[in-house]
């Protein structure tokens, strides 16, 4: 599912995702609650292929923090507003897939829905391995890794949170 943005819930979806070569302590409390959740782990690469039986236009591309009181957001690219935040987020690292509503039969676009829009995505190219939570107790990784097998996905990797990894002495 991709949840419509606030700048034009009109024209665009945006899908979120963290760029980092490795696991963020920082994110885990921001977007779970408690010590049951899951993080897909992805690649830009990846991402970008996942698309490809879609048949909405989806664009992939990083965000650029900036300062609004120094910097400006080019204008020669509608995408532009779309991949631009203010530098007190930049602890995100955030890429974002802009996914452009479909017209309708009068040639109309939008509107996204306040739940966002159902789009194709091929998981098995998509989903590299699952993560759990810090802390995430065994109960939950049996649940997790029995839907996976349910769902047909019992191949991907589950792993647990290298947060709670004693480090090396």
């Amino acid at each position: 599912m991709v949840a419509p943005h606030p700048l034009d819930r009109q024209v665009v979806a945006v899908n979120c995702w963290h760029l980092n070569d490795y696991e963020s302590a920082a994110m885990w409390p921001l977007y779970v609650q408690g010590k049951e959740g899951v993080a897909i782990q992805s690649t830009v690469g990846r991402l970008k292929r996942a698309f490809d039986p879609s048949t909405q236009d989806v664009v992939v591309g990083a965000v650029r923090y900036i300062d609004h009181s120094t910097d400006t957001i080019p204008r020669n690219n509608f995408l532009q507003a779309f991949l631009h935040k203010r530098k007190s987020f930049e602890h995100e690292r955030e890429l974002r897939a802009l996914v452009f509503m479909p017209h309708n039969r009068d040639g109309v676009q939008g509107p996204v829905p306040e739940d966002g829009i159902d789009v194709v995505v091929d998981l098995r190219v998509l989903v590299e391995a699952v993560h759990l939570a810090p802390g995430s107790p065994l109960w939950f990784e049996n649940t997790v890794r029995s839907t996976l097998k349910v769902l047909g996905y019992e191949d991907l990797q589950v792993r647990r949170s290298g947060l709670e990894e004693e480090p090396p002495s």
